[in-house]
Formats: C-alpha cells, sequence, structure tokens
C-alpha cells in the first residue's frame, strides 16, 4: 500500500485537508485556496470523463495565464488524462496538426475551432466563479500512480520540428522534491511566474508550488503594472523568469524593482543563461536575496542550479547537479569524458527519475536521444571543480579561422556596454576563416551611443578573432514566445 502522493494532483488533496484556507493559485481571473482548487479539480474531472476521457488520453488545452487553466490542467491529470497545452497564439493549422498527432478527443479553449477544423469535441475553459462550492467529492478518488502518464509537451521547435515530450507523474514530483531543495522553497514562498504555462519551467513551478503547498502567483507576460502589483500585494517573495524579462526589468524599472530587496528571497533565471552584465547588477541590488541560474529541459526537467551568490566569479556556470540525477559530459560517441574542461568539452547527458517516458508516438525520435536510461542532448559543457559550465549549443557554436566561438561570449560583452539593450551574433559566412561573427545590436534611443567607440571596447575586452566586423543597428531582436533567442531565425 503506498504510503506517499504520486501525483500533484494527490498532492493537492493532502493540502485541501490539511491547509485548506491557504492560497494556492492567484491569477488575473482570481484566486483559490488549496480546498476551492481541490473542489474545482475534482468537479472539472468530472466533467471531462462525462465527456468519454479515460486513462491514457491527451486533452489538448489552449493556454491562458489564468485560474481556470490551472483548474483544467489538474482536472485532466485527476481524470486521468494527459494535459497538452498549446501557445495561446498557435495558428488553427499548428492547433489541428497537434490535435492529429496525438488524437485527442477534447479540446478545451476559450472558444472551439472554426468549421472545418474540428477534429475533437470542445469544452470551453472551467467555470470557477462558484470556486467549486456546488462539487460532490466522492468518497474514494481514483489517483494516477506515479508511473502513469501525466503531460505532453510541445517542444517550441526552435531545433527542429516541434516532438510531443510525455511526462510520467514521478517526474512532476521528483521535480518539485529537487526543486524544493534546490530554491529553498517552503510552505510560505510565494512565486511570482511571468512565462506562459505551455512551457515547461512555469507549469513545473505551480507543480512545485502545490507539492509544498506554496503559492503560485500567474502573470500574463512581463507586464509592469502587474508585476509590480504582484509584489506590493500579493506578498511576493519569489520570482522565477527569462533573462529576457530580468533584462527588461534592469532597462526600465531598476530602481523600483530594487525597492523590494528586503522582501523577495530568491529570483531564479531560467529557459537560457543570464548575461553577466545584468546577474553582477542583481548582484548589487539584490545582495540579501539568493541569486540562481538553473538549467533543464524539456525532455529532463531542471537539472542543475546555480547559486551566484556563492560563486559570482563563475561565468557560463550552470552549478551542481540536482540530488537525484547523474549528470555526464560525453563525446560525439556517447563515450563518457573523464577530465571534460573548456578546451575539451563535450555534450551534457542526463540519467534519472526526472527523464521523461519518450517522445509521444515517435519511437524512433525517441531513441535518437535516449540509450541506457541516459538523455543525450546538443548542449556543449564541462566540469570544473564539481560544477557545470555551459557553452551553448552545438548548432550555435561556429568556427572562425580553426576557433571555436560560442556567441554568448560576444553577447555577453556587447550587453555590458551602456546604452545597448538588446543584441545577438551570428555567423556570417566568410572565404578565408570559413565564418566570422556578426553582431546585431538593440541601441537605447536616450544614450547617445557612439558605434566607433562601441567597436573600440569590443575590440579591448575580445580577442580578436571573436570581434565582429560587421555590427548592425536593428529595432528588436527575434525571439521565441518564452523569450529564448531565435537563433533559428538567423541562420541561412
Amino acid at each position: 500500500m503506498k504510503s506517499y502522493p504520486q501525483s500533484i494532483v494527490e498532492y493537492l488533496e493532502l493540502h485541501a485537508s490539511n491547509i485548506p484556507g491557504k492560497t494556492a493559485v492567484i491569477a488575473m481571473d482570481g484566486s483559490a485556496t488549496y480546498e476551492n482548487l481541490w473542489k474545482m479539480t475534482v468537479g472539472f474531472s468530472q466533467i471531462l470523463i462525462k465527456k468519454g476521457i479515460r486513462k491514457g488520453d491527451p486533452v489538448v488545452v489552449k493556454t491562458t495565464q489564468t485560474l481556470s487553466h490551472i483548474v483544467a490542467v489538474l482536472g485532466i491529470q485527476l481524470a486521468g488524462g494527459l494535459y497538452t497545452p498549446l501557445e495561446r497564439s498557435s495558428s488553427i493549422e499548428t492547433a489541428v496538426s497537434i490535435l492529429k498527432k496525438t488524437v485527442a478527443p477534447v479540446f478545451i479553449g476559450e472558444k472551439p475551432l472554426p468549421d472545418g477544423y474540428n477534429t475533437a469535441k470542445w469544452l470551453p475553459l472551467p467555470d470557477i466563479r462558484n470556486g467549486g462550492r456546488e462539487t460532490r467529492i466522492p468518497e474514494i478518488i481514483d489517483f494516477p500512480g506515479q508511473d502513469d502518464s501525466a503531460d505532453i509537451l510541445f517542444t517550441t521547435g526552435t531545433t527542429g520540428d516541434a516532438k510531443g515530450v510525455e511526462l510520467y507523474h514521478h517526474n512532476n514530483t521528483v521535480m518539485g522534491e529537487n526543486l524544493c531543495g534546490a530554491l529553498g522553497i517552503r510552505d510560505d514562498t510565494v512565486l511570482m511566474l511571468p512565462g506562459p504555462l505551455n512551457h515547461a519551467n512555469p507549469i513545473r513551478k505551480v507543480y512545485t508550488a502545490i507539492y509544498k503547498g506554496a503559492t503560485s502567483v500567474i502573470l500574463d507576460g512581463m507586464d509592469f503594472r502587474t508585476f509590480f502589483n504582484g509584489l506590493e500585494n500579493e506578498g511576493v517573495n519569489a520570482i522565477s523568469m527569462t533573462p529576457a524579462a530580468t533584462r527588461m526589468l534592469m532597462l526600465r524599472a531598476k530602481e523600483k524593482f530594487c525597492r523590494y530587496g528586503e522582501r523577495i528571497e530568491f529570483i531564479e533565471s531560467v529557459s537560457s543563461p543570464l548575461p553577466e552584465a545584468d546577474k553582477q547588477e542583481l548582484l548589487k541590488l539584490f545582495p540579501k536575496s539568493r541569486l540562481y541560474n538553473s538549467y533543464g529541459s524539456s525532455e529532463a526537467g531542471s537539472q542543475c542550479t546555480y547559486n551566484i551568490q556563492d560563486h559570482p566569479e563563475f561565468i557560463g556556470c550552470i552549478g551542481r547537479p540536482m540530488p537525484t540525477i547523474v549528470l555526464s559530459v560525453v563525446d560525439s560517441d556517447r563515450i563518457p569524458i573523464e577530465e571534460s574542461s573548456e578546451r575539451m568539452p563535450g555534450f551534457l547527458a542526463c540519467k534519472g527519475p526526472i527523464n521523461m517516458k519518450g517522445y509521444w508516438n515517435d519511437p524512433e525520435a525517441t531513441k535518437s536521444i535516449m540509450v541506457n536510461g541516459y538523455i543525450y542532448s546538443k548542449d556543449l559543457g564541462y566540469y570544473k571543480n564539481g560544477f557545470v559550465f555551459m557553452l551553448g549549443r552545438e548548432s550555435d557554436i561556429f568556427d572562425v579561422g580553426g576557433f571555436k566561438v560560442s556567441p554568448i561570449d560576444i553577447e555577453n560583452v556587447a550587453l555590458a556596454y551602456r546604452g545597448i539593450e538588446d543584441c545577438i551574433c551570428v555567423p556570417k559566412s566568410n572565404p578565408i576563416s570559413g565564418y566570422e561573427p556578426k553582431l546585431l545590436i538593440v541601441v537605447n534611443e536616450r544614450e547617445n551611443l557612439l558605434l566607433d567607440d562601441f567597436r573600440v571596447h569590443m575590440m579591448k575586452t575580445l580577442e580578436s578573432y571573436k570581434v565582429p566586423r560587421e555590427i548592425e543597428i536593428v529595432k528588436s531582436i527575434n525571439r521565441t514566445y518564452n523569450g529564448k533567442l531565435d537563433r533559428k531565425s538567423y541562420r541561412i
């Protein structure tokens, strides 16, 4: 007989009994205590079961940053279905493609797909206005087991075609355990999440908050008014956001942001490495807060966390592996490199209970990255004194006259220069050296940036082969919906 909860929805039921009046989720359409969230989850799961949802059925949900969406997620899982989020700005064609790939019998959204595109039954988002008051809780709840599937998270497709990452319930509970330990999340943590809930990190942070009995505050994007309202009125004491969101705060509202330094216990940067200039600025502004840079993937969750306060001098560090996993550095033949280094990096490979079940209905794609319990990534990194350092994705690193160049090195130097708001370094063909770095920059119009002075700064700071000969001023930099640099869109 099991002695511990085996799914996030079972943790929700536990907290509904033990801390019923504690606030679980705050969002743009309302908030819910653990008791109310549990009742709404049960009520929506009953609706899904009446609609024919059975164990193992995917349910596609058009993402909104709402409490209604969280009720849909948890209701699907309690009904035995697989939560399958769809990015809210997705085209009709993308929605239909995912519905067909998953053979989902139900589509949940604010409105149905147009006539002619209906490949599944439509359900509106859950109605949360009565807070679950009318729900009757059955005496016996059939909870999913830890080895049942919970989610199908489609990758962004920035490194290829989007694939459905199928996750177990134990992936989510182990992730909660790992993150609570690594970040110091407690039951009194109020965690703000500006990121889109169809992305792995924000939804996993909601799961983690429920695992611990904490509170998550969901924002509808990085809007300053709602961000500071959350800090002021919702008791937020922790934030998890992308480097792009962090930079926006540094540029537009730094003085106001740092007023909350005494209250904010930690700030976590996710999805991509925090630029060095912003890292150093955060250290100055929040000397009493814990500052984290986390590394992970949709396929293998959060794998490393780097507490910047412990080693502020580290550049490119992603921290130590989580306690439940093994993180190896391997060569192109997937043989472990015993003494990896910056000059001899390898690919990061993860083994442990956070690894996905596989790509949905795609055994060949699964076999291409999962072998003997390991998930093999295309991220290049190395170990140094027990810490993991990352250089970037193999496809992003290019050759300049025999030297391997990571665009992150060049971008870090550029972003440290006054007046540069955003940038991206891309490879440009060169008949002699193979490639040369080209830099695209977004300039703050309020700053009197002199391009010649900026070039001198780059030449003084970088090795000669890394200095961009071509620097182009642009209005904006292409990014994915979750804030990562969209390097793929710049490849020729």
